[in-house]
């Protein structure tokens, strides 16, 4: 968590920087806090750090303070290494073509990514029948130029669907914002086959 920058407020140039909420005590007695930070309950942390995490992990495994002042000369610092990286790529591209993330693969772009699905703290418990739901995106996930995050408050179950997880809505609407913005950007789709 430290190495990801999730127990520090983030370095950007901005004076609304979110502080994450960490747990008092991580010791012995509560297990149940430390097994459950690996599935996202426990510690919240802003969507800036979620989405400078993604892009360390995906940039070769180095990581790069954000920040709002282009060319800026940062140090990088090792997140994972490139193999690992390279591992989690794969992995995130899977998502899309055969996972969660189906719904956010547009053709000729070869976008990764992790969907999120997460019970809603509502008075200090997690609602039953209440999620917020998140996609990461990165593409073109082969070299990473580009990464986003949406995140969906409480989203309504369309009819028809069992659920409202994110992979029925936070990834269509990922999808739909790359497949408009990668032509502004001048990425140019690989070559679609007929």
């Amino acid at each position: 968590m430290k190495s990801l920058g999730f127990l520090e407020q983030t370095t950007i140039e901005l004076p609304e920087r979110g502080k994450p909420l960490i747990p008092n005590r991580w010791n012995n007695e509560t297990q149940t806090i430390v097994a459950t930070i690996s599935y996202g309950y426990g510690l919240s942390v802003t969507p800036l750090h979620v989405i400078s995490a993604a892009a360390g992990i995906v940039n070769n495994g180095k990581f790069k303070n954000p920040t709002l002042i282009k060319d800026k000369k940062q140090k990088e610092k090792r997140l994972v290494s490139l193999k690992t990286s390279k591992q989690m790529r794969d992995l995130l591209r899977t998502v899309v073509l055969k996972g969660s993330g189906k719904r956010a693969y547009i053709e000729g772009y070869d976008v990764g990514g992790k969907t999120g699905s997460a019970r809603r703290s509502v008075q200090g418990k997690y609602a039953k029948n209440e999620l917020n739901t998140s996609f990461i995106g990165v593409f073109p996930i082969y070299n990473p130029k580009y990464a986003l995050l949406v995140m969906l408050d409480k989203p309504e179950k369309k009819e028809g669907d069992m659920t409202n997880d994110a992979g029925l809505n936070s990834t269509v609407i990922a999808g739909e914002i790359i497949e408009k913005i990668a032509p502004q950007l001048k990425i140019i789709p690989k070559e679609i086959k007929r």
